[in-house]
């Protein structure tokens, strides 16, 4: 998934956002964590995807104290993986999709599932695991295309 933001992506809009796999920040956006400044605690998921893109220490500081980031603060920090102008957000967003939903749909299905998870492995069981999904995605006709598209020079047709 890949989110366009503008504007406030706080709370509860941040753990959404988090959740995307492509984040695309104009430069209104403000990231903010202010649960702690509230007397409440996240709920959405900001430990388990804030955390783990911005760092535990961080995240602590950023609901201890409320901090806000701007739109290049946030893409400093992973809180972004793109700083555009004004109302071009959303073009992107819509470009970028289109080229990965161009990807082979296995490839795309084992880098959403797989990654994260690999993340959260011991370095023996991660690199066997990914050498299981590399197997798995490089005996698929897709794969044959992608090779034969390389080499023919031209864009694969992928099912």
């Amino acid at each position: 998934t890949v989110s366009a933001m503008f504007g406030a992506v706080i709370g509860g809009g941040l753990e959404l956002a988090a959740s995307t796999h492509v984040r695309i920040a104009e430069p209104s956006t403000i990231f903010q964590l202010p649960e702690g400044r509230r007397g409440i605690f996240v709920g959405g998921g900001a430990t388990a995807r804030v955390g783990r893109i911005i760092g535990a220490d961080r995240m602590t500081e950023m609901m201890l104290t409320g901090r806000k980031y701007s739109a290049d603060e946030g893409l400093a920090l992973g809180l972004a993986h793109y700083s555009v102008g004004v109302g071009e957000a959303m073009a992107l967003a819509e470009q970028l999709a289109g080229k990965i939903a161009r990807n082979a749909p296995m490839s795309n299905y084992l880098m959403v599932q797989s990654i994260s998870r690999i993340n959260d492995m011991s370095q023996s069981d991660g690199l066997y695991t990914e050498s299981l999904a590399a197997a798995l995605s490089q005996t698929t006709p897709d794969a044959e295309e992608g090779l034969r598209a390389f080499l023919e020079k031209r864009a694969p047709k992928f099912r």
